[in-house]
């Protein structure tokens, strides 16, 4: 802005400008897509400190400030003075900061849903007749290829991190049961064929009970625990 001051009719002085720029931030996205951040800005006055100049933070975020799959909070102001050399004097300063979290309705539909329903899927070949061997073997299979091409179509709406985050664990838990039920039904399979239907749909009647109970578990444990 024009480098110029206003002077009211009391004799004070406001001089205005404005700082545009990039701002960057090291975040923690263990908890994606549940996770919360705060972001911070330290202004400082170079070379005064607080005896020689008073800064004061007036007003609010706007309000159509919006970030691209966040919500963002109200702003909140402190006097944070920054210390240059140790032994020096701190200098003037306030930060600015306010806190974000991540909008979990988008990927809850659009990414968390799809992989639920994969997975059902795959429970589905639990409820086929053990005798009908291939049928079973098709639904296993073509829930595991589902699963590991969807994983794979995910590469553009996730973050790429070199540590799991919570829907890294969601998927790696969902692939050990897919793979689980392949197991089972090549197993299944084997017993049928030695003339052993009555234990096969046994086990059936049991996989059936136990597989949703821990899904929900692993539902639970990564959304809720």
């Amino acid at each position: 802005m024009p480098n110029r001051v206003e002077i009211d009719p009391s004799g004070r002085v406001r001089w205005r400008q404005r700082w545009l720029g990039n701002f960057t931030a090291n975040l923690n996205l263990r908890e994606f897509p549940l996770d919360r951040h705060r972001f911070r800005i330290h202004v400082v006055s170079l070379g005064y400190t607080r005896d020689d100049v008073r800064l004061e933070v007036r007003g609010t975020r706007a309000p159509e400030l919006s970030i691209t799959d966040w919500e963002v909070g109200p702003i909140a102001a402190a006097n944070a003075d920054y210390l240059v050399i140790p032994g020096e004097r701190e200098i003037a300063g306030v930060e600015i900061a306010w806190d974000v979290h991540r909008q979990v309705r988008f990927y809850a539909i659009e990414t968390i849903l799809p992989l639920v329903l994969i997975v059902l899927m795959g429970w589905m070949a639990l409820w086929v007749d053990a005798s009908l061997v291939a049928a079973r073997v098709s639904v296993a299979m073509t829930t595991m290829l589902t699963l590991i091409s969807y994983r794979f179509s995910l590469g553009r709406s996730i973050p790429r991190l070199s540590y799991l985050t919570r829907f890294d664990y969601f998927m790696l838990e969902s692939t050990l049961l897919i793979f689980t039920i392949l197991v089972l039904v090549p197993a299944s399979a084997y017993l049928v064929n030695r003339n052993r239907l009555p234990l096969a749909q046994r086990i059936d009647r049991w996989a059936r009970l136990f597989f949703p109970v821990v899904f929900a578990a692993v539902c639970w444990a990564a959304w809720w625990g």
